[in-house]
């Protein structure tokens, strides 16, 4: 049930903030941003980091001034994102259980 209630909130916020009137400075669509983002830290905090961020993707679609290539080359088009794509194909790539530093001996040659 609070989980229901956290993403039913955070949906709302995500669309209210489009509609409500912006500070001096801040247009329509920074407004929409920032009640995307506050809706992707509610999320992040009381769900999951995984499906809110594809969520955050789909929802800055939406903003007038950001078309799909350019979210997608921002976030999923970045070097980092690239590096940390092939991690959970080696499953001792993410969690290490031994090191050169812990156990010395790994460093020998095999003889």
């Amino acid at each position: 049930m609070k989980r229901t209630i956290s993403v039913l909130a955070v949906l709302l916020c995500m669309v209210l903030f489009r509609v409500i009137p912006a500070p001096a400075g801040l247009t329509a669509s920074a407004m929409q941003v920032l009640g995307i983002f506050t809706g992707a830290l509610i999320l992040w905090m009381t769900i999951s980091i995984d499906w809110p961020s594809m969520l955050v993707l789909a929802a800055l679609v939406t903003v007038p001034e950001l078309t799909m290539n350019s979210v997608l080359a921002a976030s999923l088009g970045n070097s980092t994102v690239a590096l940390m794509c092939p991690l959970p194909l080696d499953p001792g790539g993410c969690a290490p259980t031994r090191s050169c530093v812990t156990e010395p001996y790994l460093w020998r040659s095999p003889s």
